[in-house]
This record gives structure tokens, sequence and C-alpha cells, in this order.
């Protein structure tokens, strides 16, 4: 064969191998189930400075929507996307300011859009720029931190397998993936923030003269839109979620000696610290844990062995120390008082209200006559809680610590718990009984005074405690194990500062590699 016909049979070859560059001809998904992605184009309006890479971003998103929506795949994105955006000719100079698609708008929180609308996936699209009018590379980013949010561990060899698809299509000078956390030495907030694989890519550099040309050309953005859809179809027939699958989306088998998490939070607000969450990262804790396969009960039937809950689902037990106003504060909505929407139970209430199958069951631990910090709605507050299903608890009268040695004595420990039983309980009313405690600062008496955490009596009125908690790092024992104490359970730490390896993700983590250990439904 000569060297005209070699060629000749080559170019035949590659074009028969290689699926076609369009819209049109796509592959056969029937295979797979409806997967919802989400795609945040990023700077997606005329807020801020970047309207060229919005444009450029959009264009990109429009594309690889209509090709998702092709393929019997559910795509959502948290900005409008249609085909008008295509007659924008050229970015730099056809950028209307009244263009109805780029109205001015405050930032999108497009994580929180994802997570809320229950996607499985999410490609957030950009293009890089820098000072070096030379560079043009294309960078996948991935999150890697799996103390933060387990899941995001198949989004690796994700970001790699687009880098290469993007890099070979655009013909840029590499490819890379990195974890944004090792680059850019701090989370990426919409990857981080996810509660699925995310990936953000960065196909090109639009600083680059030649590249913004080729840019400038609808079918250069198609061309790369097929790109990510490519990479995207081969990850998820060849690797997720055979490597990837979270328990959530495996069959598991029942298994009533499972541990069970029992969470420990503490204050609902802003900074983010170790005995802090803000109110955003509590919510992406209550989706991620719905996600997963978790379903909230009460303490009270924890204790007791009254779990029910869907078939193939985990219980989790929340809780609440101190009572601090991040927990509950109220709003006003028509003159009418409502929990702020930034406050615990806010939080859990809207929860409720969008995954009603996920229940409305936390334990609030309140210390001293003030609980929430606002003592003229006290009452409103209490009877809310309870009234909604939820509980509340004794964490003593002045938040003693009953391990220190100072408070080795019977009378001092009976006072400490029976004196904020009973202002509870009159709060409370209908015979309710406070009759769970969580110990300050993990602190037990000493043996010989243990038992008056258990029962007592302050003023002649008795009191018993059913369940007893502990600070603790480590998932509770089912209530059907034999070896379980009502009076020894151990807490999760809800959070991800200081937390070392005990976390709430450390934990899920856990779960994901070892289903075995988990209690099942």
């Amino acid at each position: 064969m000569n060297l005209f016909y070699l060629k000749i049979y080559i170019l035949f070859s590659i074009l028969i191998i290689l699926p076609p560059l369009n819209l049109k001809a796509q592959t056969d998904n029937s295979d797979h189930k409806v997967t919802t992605v989400c795609i945040s184009p990023g700077h997606p309006s005329t807020y801020g400075d970047k309207p060229y890479e919005a444009v450029i971003n959009r264009k990109v998103a429009y594309y690889l929507f209509e090709l998702l929506l092709q393929n019997n795949y559910k795509p959502v994105s948290p900005v409008e996307l249609s085909e008008t955006l295509l007659s924008l000719a050229d970015p730099e100079t056809d950028f209307p300011s009244d263009y109805p698609e780029f109205e001015p708008q405050l930032p999108v929180d497009k994580a929180d859009f994802c997570n809320k609308n229950g996607a499985d996936f999410l490609i957030s699209i950009h293009h890089n720029f820098s000072v070096k009018p030379n560079k043009n590379y294309t960078t996948v980013f991935y999150s890697s931190d799996e103390n933060y949010n387990p899941i995001h561990k198949g989004a690796k060899k994700w970001s790699k397998i687009t880098a290469d698809y993007i890099h070979k299509a655009l013909k840029t000078s590499k490819a890379r993936n990195i974890s944004d956390s090792e680059y850019l030495k701090f989370q990426l907030g919409i990857t981080s923030n996810s509660n699925t694989p995310a990936i953000l890519t960065e196909a090109s550099f639009y600083s680059n003269p030649s590249e913004r040309k080729r840019l400038s050309q609808n079918s250069y953005l198609e061309k790369e839109a097929t790109a990510i859809f490519r990479a995207f179809n081969d990850f998820i027939k060849k690797e997720y979620p055979q490597k990837y699958a979270t328990p959530s989306n495996t069959n598991l088998k029942s298994n009533h000696q499972g541990k069970i998490m029992v969470l420990m939070y503490h204050d609902i607000g802003y900074p983010e610290s170790t005995w802090r969450r803000t109110p955003e990262n509590f919510r992406q804790d209550l989706t991620t844990l719905y996600n997963q396969g978790y379903r909230a009960i009460s303490l009270k039937d924890y204790v007791t062995g009254n779990i029910n809950i869907e078939k193939g689902k985990t219980p989790v037990v929340i809780t609440f120390d101190d009572g601090t106003p991040g927990q509950f504060t109220f709003s006003q909505d028509n003159n009418q008082k409502i929990p702020d929407e930034k406050s615990a139970v806010g939080i859990l209430a809207d929860f409720y209200k969008e995954h009603p199958d996920f229940g409305l069951e936390a334990t609030f631990f309140l210390t001293g006559k003030n609980p929430f910090g606002e003592s003229e709605s006290v009452q409103d507050k209490i009877t809310y809680i309870l009234q909604n299903g939820m509980d509340i608890g004794n964490h003593t009268v002045t938040h003693k610590n009953l391990g220190a040695p100072e408070n080795q004595n019977d009378l001092l420990i009976q006072k400490e718990i029976g004196m904020q039983a009973q202002y509870l309980e009159a709060l409370a009313g209908d015979n309710y009984k406070v009759d769970t405690i969580a110990l300050c600062h993990g602190g037990r008496p000493q043996k010989q005074h243990h038992k008056f955490i258990i029962k007592g009596k302050f003023n002649t009125i008795p009191y018993q405690n059913s369940a007893i908690l502990n600070v603790g790092s480590k998932p509770a024992l089912s209530p059907f194990d034999e070896e379980f104490n009502p009076a020894f359970i151990s807490r999760v730490r809800a959070g991800t500062i200081d937390v070392g390896k005990t976390g709430l993700y450390n934990w899920l983590n856990h779960f994901i590699k070892h289903p075995e250990q988990r209690y099942i439904q």
C-alpha cells in the first residue's frame, strides 16, 4: 500500500471511530437512569466586571444544556439559558446592558440552587484570564477534601477525563486536573459546597489574543460544550455509579445492629467556627444526610427503639446544646411571629416542607432561665418546638461541668439537674417530662455520685433521665445492641473545624466505605 492510500485509509478510520461534533448525532443513553445535572455558568450576569466571560460561559452552558437534554439527562441551571444568547455575535462589543437574560442581579448561590434542585452532578463553566497573553491551557478543578464532603471523591477521575477531552477538542497547550484546595490554597465555593460530585472547568484563556478570536465563534463554543458532554457521558457509563455510589444509591440490606449517629450542634450563625455552624452549612448538612439516605428520628424514639422510617434508610438523631439565639429566633411575617429562616428551627422547618420524609425531629438541650436569649419569647419558642414534634432536654441550670472535682457534691448535682427540669417542664406544660440530659463539657460525676445524673430529687420533686448524652466523637450503638446503655450515649460533632477525624463528614465517609456498620431499617 503506497503512502497516499495509507493516508486515505487512516483518515477514513478516524472518521468512522470518532463520533461527530454536533448537537444532532449523539450517544445512546437508554441504559442509564435519568440523571439531574446542574450547569452553572460562571459570572452569570452583568453584576460585576466580567461581561465578556459571562457571555461565553453562558453560551457554552446553553450548548451543554441542549446536549444533556437530547441524551436522556435532566439539566437544570440557576440562570436563564436560551437560543437567543447565540445572537450575540461579539461578546466584546455586542453586549447590550439591557439584554433581558443578563439583567443586573445579586449573585445566585449556585451550589445551593443545585442542591435544592436535586442535582446528581454539578458542572461550573468558566474561562481563564492572565496578564501574560501567551498563556492558554485547560484546567478542571475538583474538591478533594473528603473531610468536608466525601461525595466529592468521584469528581477527581471525572475532572481528569474532562480536562483531557477539552484539551484535545480545543487544542490548548496542556490539560490539568487539579484539586482546588491544593492549587488555589482554598476551596472553591461552588465545588466544596455542592452535595454531589462537582467540577469547575477553565477551558481556555480569553486573555490570549488568538484564543479570544476563536471564542467569539459559536461553533468553537459548541465544540467545547460537546467535549464536556462526552467526558461526562463517558464518566457516567464507565466510572459512575459503580465505583463512587453512595449508600443512598445502593440496595442495602436491613441491619438493626448497625451504628446510629447522634449529631451534636451548638450555635448557628456567623462566622463558621469550632462550635458554630453557618446557616448555609447547616442546611448543607441536612441535604447531604437526606441525599445519603438518612432520616431524622427523635432522641426518645431512638432510646426506646421506636424507629419508624422507610425501609432501606438510616436513622439520625439531631441535637443542639446550650439554647443559643442562633438556634431559634423569631421574625415577623404579616404581624405574626415565624422562625427566622437562618435560625436552626427555621432551617429545620423549611427543610421539612421540602422533604417531609426527612422528619422534623430534633432535641434542644437548654441551660439557664433564658433559653434562646430572648426572655419575652421563651414561652412561645418552647410551645412552637413541642407543637412541631421537636423536644427539649436538660443542660443544667448554670452549665456546670459535673465531672469537675469541685462539683462532686450530691446536692449540687441534683440541684443543677432537678431545678432545670422543673423550670423547663413548667414552660412545656401538658405533663411533658424533661427526661433527657446532655452533659456539659461531657463531664461525668465520679463513681460515688454518678447515680444522681440518672435520677434524684430537688425540693422533694423527683427526676429521672432516660437518656444521658456525652460530648463524644463516634456514632452510638443501636438500641437493639446488647451493649447499648442509654446512660452512655456517644455523639458525633457536626462541623468541619477542629473535629480531627471524628466529625460528621468523616463518619459519613466511613459509612460509605463500610455500609455494613450502618443501621439500616
